[in-house]
């Protein structure tokens, strides 16, 4: 419900002026992004000023989770095809 808050499972992945992709977790849920040797719980803190975020690489894998079920994701760069 809207007056629970943000509780929806939801990630945001934005771009960096410098060519990076950041993910942002925005849910009160566990929002973990794993790589090789790490993981990184994103999930939302309404204490603090901004949500967390993580720079995102080709391969990492990412579970958005209401406590009981999980949605398993996977971030995939795919090379950009030249116009000739």
């Amino acid at each position: 419900p809207a007056n629970e808050g943000v509780r929806e499972l939801h990630l945001s992945v934005a771009l960096t002026d410098k060519g990076r992709y950041v993910g942002r977790g925005m849910s009160l849920y566990p929002t973990v992004v794993s790589r090789f040797l790490e993981r990184v719980d994103l999930r939302y803190d309404p204490e603090k000023p901004v949500p967390l975020e993580t720079p995102l690489s080709s391969g990492d894998t990412i579970t958005l989770s209401d406590g009981q079920t999980g949605t398993h994701l996977e971030f995939v760069m795919l090379p950009k095809r030249e116009l000739s």
